[in-house]
């Protein structure tokens, strides 16, 4: 005789094996230092607020210290390339900007989770790259299961999307 929870226990394994494919995922546990992120944290304020606004901006207008604009610009071309190549063999899009991140180390968890994420596209002119955003921004799937497996929490997904849908910047100060 089988358990009744069996099914739902063998779904939860197959799940877990299914998370340690591939490395670390960027979606529970945000590495800045990892190869294949354009990390716009420290972008201009003019060019962040022209791209909070009309939502596409070249990286030479968001970063624009020549160093880390160097490395924007490597980083984009390694993101645009997997993401192609993803996206061709696969169908997966995988190019999004992520928004936010929440630090769970003080709770004595190894997560730090990016809270929203859009769908992005990179778009090559010349030498640069123009980051376009597509869609309204949607919240972090894994957030929401984190708060709800952790700390038994319900999200309410709709009020902080739309934050960040009102917001004039990519992290809304209410946050």
């Amino acid at each position: 005789m089988t358990e009744p929870n069996a099914p739902q226990e063998q779904y939860l394994r197959w799940l877990e094996e299914i998370r340690g494919i591939g490395g670390a995922n960027p979606l529970t546990n945000l590495d800045l230092d990892v190869l294949g992120l354009v990390n716009l944290e420290r972008v201009h304020p003019v060019g962040l607020s022209i791209f909070t606004r009309s939502h596409r901006g070249f990286l030479a207008n968001l970063v624009r210290d020549p160093i880390a604009y160097s490395k924007a610009l490597t980083e984009a071309k390694r993101v645009k390339i997997k993401g192609e190549r993803l996206l061709t063999n696969f169908g997966i899009n995988t190019t999004y900007l992520l928004a936010g991140a929440v630090d769970f180390r003080p709770a004595k968890l190894d997560l730090r989770i990016p809270i929203m994420l859009w769908r992005a596209e990179l778009i090559r002119k010349g030498n640069d790259f123009e980051l376009v955003l597509n869609g309204e921004p949607f919240v972090n799937p894994e957030l929401i299961l984190t708060l709800r497996k952790q700390f038994n929490l319900e999200l309410d997904v709709q009020k902080l999307t739309r934050t960040y849908v009102d917001a004039t910047d990519l992290v809304p100060i209410s946050l």
